[in-house]
Parts: structure tokens; C-alpha cells; sequence
């Protein structure tokens, strides 16, 4: 990992370090966090990294894959030490954004050995699931924000896990992250007890439920945030639809043969749209719209 420090202030340690585990299981994966912190510190973190790790101990069950690391606060900063490597950090918000990352990562590249798995938001609209797929920086996660603002259901906004045997998800329940822009999609937290100013935040925290599995997808939207679009919503014919997904599948270089087959039937199984907005707000109502009305397969 590369050292990113970030100039900004946060108060220096103030009270006496323990160690505390976070701990939680994703995609197969047991995670285990070890934290040397004040009780602030290691509540701040907890916070962040909810729902994905808790304070509850977990013990890995054989031959489970285990991913550790190790969060240390220190003076000068928060210490993230992966594989003997220490990468130093001056905020909370910064050193949980970076042991996220590390996470997203090694979650799922194991879980491609398993499942079909999509660089997807996933959320649940009236009892409806709905993946949101696309690659980073397309819109995805801030509209997972809204729908989840909105009342939906929350099943990760980085990876949504799908079994090649019936095609029903597994959710990777991972912090919604946000960016500085986007913090009017939680608008909702406030209410809630929940941090709007948090980059990171635990989507049960506004009222919603966060489910690890989910039915098979009943719609696909392919997201696209562009300025000056008027707002579309365009249904994508399956041959076109599972090219446009594959681009947004983890693996499919290694896993296209097996893919492949899932992504076509999943295609004919549910429709997939291409959405076009620039508006927030005319998305969520778009998605809420599409999911509560039968869309046919083009």
C-alpha cells in the first residue's frame, strides 16, 4: 500500500490504548481487525467499519479463509499495518477508507471462486431486489444512498455476490461509501443518529433492514451519472445487456466461461435498463418505478 497522508488536523492520543478485535464474515471471508486505541478511538472506528465488523469476537471455523489486519492509533496519526507493511494515516475517516480497501479486495477475489460476482450496488425495493451495475465513479453508490433514503433495503454498494446455481445474491453488507458531493443523499441520517458529515455509514442506522442474502434479481440498472442529461431509462436487449455486464464482473477473465453462462440467463430472467440522469432525486423515482412495474425482457 502506498503511504496517503492527508493535511488535515484530528486531536492528538488522549487516553490510554488497548487492543480490541473488530471482527465480521463477508462472502465467505472472516475478517478480524486488531485495534490499539482509547475506547473513543476504537468506538470511532467501530462506527465506521459498521456493519461489515462488529466488537463481538468471531472464531474462524476450519479451513475458513481469515484476512487480518491491524489498526494502530498513534501519535503522529493511525499506523494500518497489512503484511509487516505500515501505511500511516492522519484521520479515522482515512485509515477506515484505507483498511476498507484492502478488505474490498481480498473479499472479493476469494469470492470468485464461488460465485458470480458483479461490481454492483444492490438494494431491495418492495420486497424486489435491484442491482445497480457499473464501474467506479458511474453513480452507483450514491444512488444506492438515495434508494436506501428512501426506504430501501440495503445490500452493499461495491460487489453483489450471485450463485450460479439458482441466481439468488449474497450481499457484501460493507459501510455505504460516500462521497464529499453525495452527503444530501443521507439525508435521512440526521433523523437517525447517524453522522450526514461520516464518508462511510452503517445504512441500518437509517431505519433499513441489511439482509446477507436476497432473492435473484428482478431488475438490472446500469447506472450513468452525466451533467446535463435529461434523464432516460432505456431497456437493453439481453445480447448487448451481457457484454455491458461482463465489463463490471470481477474475475471474467479468469471465470468467462462460467460467467458468461450466468450472466445469460440472468438476463433473460430479469430486464436490464440503462439510466441516464443527472438529478438524484428523478433516479431514485425512476428505479422505485421500474421495480413496481412489470418491465419487459427486450
Amino acid at each position: 500500500m502506498n503511504s496517503a497522508i492527508v493535511e488535515r488536523d484530528e486531536p492528538v492520543v488522549s487516553s490510554p490504548r488497548a487492543w480490541t478485535t473488530l471482527a465480521g464474515s463477508a462472502l465467505g471471508t472472516l475478517v478480524e481487525v486488531r485495534v490499539h486505541a482509547g475506547p473513543d478511538d476504537a468506538g470511532a472506528l467501530a462506527e465506521l467499519f459498521s456493519p461489515l465488523l462488529t466488537l463481538a469476537p468471531t472464531t474462524a471455523p476450519p479451513g475458513r479463509a481469515v484476512l487480518g489486519l491491524t489498526v494502530d492509533r498513534r501519535a503522529d496519526g493511525w499506523g494500518l499495518v497489512d503484511e509487516a507493511v505500515t501505511d500511516l494515516h492522519v484521520t479515522v475517516d482515512d485509515v477506515a477508507e484505507a483498511a476498507l480497501a484492502v478488505i474490498n479486495s481480498r473479499i472479493v477475489e476469494a469470492a470468485q471462486r464461488h460465485w458470480v460476482v458483479l461490481h454492483a450496488a444492490g438494494v431491495v425495493v418492495d420486497g424486489r431486489t435491484v442491482l445497480l451495475v457499473a464501474p467506479s465513479g458511474s453513480g452507483k453508490s450514491t444512488l444506492a444512498a438515495g434508494l436506501v433514503g428512501a426506504g430501501a433495503d440495503y445490500l452493499g454498494d461495491e460487489a453483489a455476490a450471485i450463485s450460479p446455481d439458482d441466481l439468488s445474491l449474497h450481499a457484501y453488507r460493507k459501510p455505504l461509501a460516500l462521497k464529499a458531493g453525495s452527503l444530501t443523499a443521507v439525508r435521512r441520517a440526521a433523523a437517525t443518529g447517524a453522522r450526514p458529515d461520516r464518508r462511510l455509514l452503517d445504512p441500518s442506522r437509517m431505519g433499513v433492514r441489511v439482509p446477507e442474502t436476497a432473492a435473484p434479481p428482478s431488475l438490472l440498472v446500469l447506472p450513468g451519472f452525466r451533467t446535463g442529461a435529461t434523464g432516460t431509462a432505456t431497456v437493453v436487449p439481453p445480447a448487448e445487456a451481457v457484454l455491458a455486464i461482463a465489463q463490471s464482473t470481477f474475475g471474467f477473465a479468469e471465470h468467462g466461461e462460467r460467467d458468461l453462462a450466468v450472466l445469460a440467463r440472468l438476463v433473460r430472467q430479469a430486464p436490464v435498463v440503462a439510466l441516464s440522469y443527472r438529478d438524484l432525486e428523478w433516479a431514485v423515482r425512476a428505479v422505485q418505478d421500474l421495480a413496481g412495474s412489470t418491465v419487459e425482457v427486450a
